[in-house]
């Protein structure tokens, strides 16, 4: 199994290596590194993240069988966990609270963008080249971070994500020549390999990534459903009834489960009936699609 770092692995890691120290030499950002040490101490996030590297394991390993992973992409797959992989679990709260999120990252996922991502990813240059590109791109990225945040300095967020549309295109350029011009040596498994990792990737996690936030929303719901209930002197039979018509009515969805507000529950354990308690959960689910319906049209209006 080959380990050894790229020069780009090691411009990633030369400037991790300066975050680091930065954190650590600065006090506030000291202490805030440390709350988030702490925070991640926390048994959830341990189960969720080893649920993670564990899916994804089980993942590499069926794509092992089928011949589509290899050794050869074994620092590819570590970074893109460790990455976009993170990422995705970081944002798991996006499943309940945006619409059709799974459907985007999705469709993200087999754009040109991620394509992109492995196709830049085949060829590196030498490693003041990278330091330059990788300093280069991460500056102009944080400034149009920054940027975007804020509508007047909108012309200085176009300007800086033409520059990295320039970039990539050059990056693109450089691989496409260099395919071209040696066409006849190229390990082409190797490069359907590289090119589409993040690709099936993305697509395989995604069922994971639902399903953590699913069960997170689940649990929230469930929550607010026994505080209610113990407050309004309900017995476990009202909490299992509020549970179960919560279950039926909201379809396994995260997204109807993720806005079920306290006030909802609260009804809910309060109910005379199954019935009842399956009308308020469709009540609540009819209104958060009418909200819906209204913020994608002003969106669109904007």
């Amino acid at each position: 199994m080959e380990l050894a770092l790229n020069n780009r692995e090691l411009v990633v890691l030369i400037w991790l290596g300066i975050g680091l120290v930065f954190v650590l030499v600065n006090s506030g950002t000291r202490q805030a590194l440390w709350r988030v040490v702490v925070a991640f101490r926390h048994p959830v996030l341990l189960v969720s993240i080893a649920a993670l590297v564990a899916y994804v394991a089980v993942l590499v390993w069926m794509a092992a069988q089928v011949g589509i992973w290899k050794d050869d992409v074994f620092n590819d797959t570590v970074i893109w966990f460790l990455t976009a992989g993170l990422v995705l679990w970081a944002n798991t709260n996006r499943v309940a609270e945006q619409s059709h999120f799974i459907r985007r990252t999705f469709t993200q996922a087999v754009a040109v963008t991620v394509f992109i991502e492995g196709f830049v990813n085949l060829y590196v240059f030498a490693l003041p080249i990278e330091f330059f590109f990788f300093t280069s791109l991460l500056f102009i990225t944080l400034v149009a971070a920054v940027a975007e945040s804020d509508e007047q300095f909108a012309a200085v967020a176009k300007l800086a994500n033409g520059l990295l549309a320039a970039i990539g295109l050059v990056l693109i350029a450089f691989v496409l020549v260099e395919l071209a011009t040696g066409f006849g040596s190229v390990d082409w498994p190797h490069v359907g390999r590289l090119v589409f990792l993040p690709v099936w990737l993305t697509i395989g996690v995604l069922p994971a990534i639902y399903a953590l936030r699913l069960y997170a929303a689940y649990d929230s719901a469930f929550r607010r459903i026994g505080f209610f209930a113990e407050k309004a002197g309900q017995g476990k039979r009202a909490r299992r009834r509020a549970k179960l018509a919560l279950l039926v009515e909201t379809h396994m969805r995260a997204r109807a489960i993720g806005d079920f507000s306290g006030l909802a529950a609260r009804r809910l354990v309060l109910a005379s009936s199954f019935k009842e308690a399956r009308e308020i959960v469709a009540a609540e689910i009819a209104g958060q699609r009418e909200e819906d319906a209204f913020l994608e049209a002003m969106d669109e209006a904007a």
